[in-house]
């Protein structure tokens, strides 16, 4: 068709290596980047920003705030205040096997619980050893638990104590309750139904019996007007005065169905 067809002649060896072909640039966010050169995006300069390093740091971070989280948490603290049943009198090595002690093993470390158990003791101001005159009882408030486990009442059955000043028991018992509150104002607050007193009990068939379903009676109520949880420290040793060797005091074995009782009160589960 008369047209001329141009053939382009390959280029010589030396003249690609003086002239390598180039490769197009790239573009990351407003700036051009060539390939194998370092990123000229000014905030990248500027902070220096490296992702996997930076990644490592904040996951590194997380942990460590997980971990203060964790193991900073304050327990929880039970104060168990009571009379000699708290203590742990008569008990062997009741460091271990008092009924505070088992409960601490129940809980576990997220709860301290301390034993503010004072042999004799009374709720009776006016009795023959008044807990709130008590050094046990001064140091309970210091504790300022986020729990109050109250036991006491057993030694109001006393001759000396609920004939002549019985009529001052429940207004007594809530002036106690209002001294652990005033201590710590979110206090969750128990009190139990006394433990029993079985019928080998010297004094049984004397007063005490009667005196002590007295008590029982006013603390139900307490528990009522005061707005506290009220726990039961009597049916399940009942049916084991065996359990009650002097007739009053349990064994290691009945302190731990004691500090069941509270365990279950407080986790909502049994451990027996």
């Amino acid at each position: 068709d008369g047209r001329k067809i141009r053939h382009s002649s390959p280029r010589p060896d030396s003249d690609r290596a003086e002239h390598p072909r180039r490769r197009r640039p790239r573009r990351t966010g407003s700036a051009l980047i060539t390939p194998g050169q370092p990123c000229l995006h000014r905030p990248c300069r500027e902070i220096g920003w490296k992702p996997i390093e930076t990644m490592k740091k904040i996951l590194t971070i997380v942990i460590l705030l997980s971990s203060i989280h964790l193991y900073g948490q304050k327990p929880v603290k039970v104060a168990c205040i009571g009379d000699s049943v708290t203590y742990g009198s008569l008990i062997e090595d009741r460091e271990n096997n008092s009924y505070p002690a088992q409960l601490q093993r129940m809980l576990g470390d997220r709860y301290e619980v301390g034993n503010f158990g004072k042999p004799s003791a009374t709720v009776l101001k006016k009795g023959h050893c008044p807990y709130m005159e008590s050094q046990e009882f001064t140091d309970a408030l210091s504790f300022s638990g986020d729990i109050a486990v109250i036991h006491l009442g057993l030694n109001d059955t006393d001759p000396r104590n609920w004939p002549n000043y019985g009529n001052e028991f429940t207004s007594d018992y809530l002036a106690l309750i209002d001294s652990v509150r005033a201590s710590n104002p979110d206090v969750r607050v128990l009190i139990a139904l006394l433990s029993p007193v079985t019928p080998k009990h010297p004094r049984y068939n004397t007063g005490t019996m009667e005196w002590h379903a007295a008590i029982q009676k006013e603390i139900t109520a307490i528990a009522e007007t005061a707005q506290v949880e009220l726990i039961d420290f009597n049916s399940r040793l009942l049916s084991r005065p065996d359990l009650l060797p002097d007739s009053v005091h349990p064994t290691a074995e009945g302190a731990g169905i004691l500090a069941d009782i509270v365990f279950q009160a407080i986790s909502g589960r049994s451990d027996f």
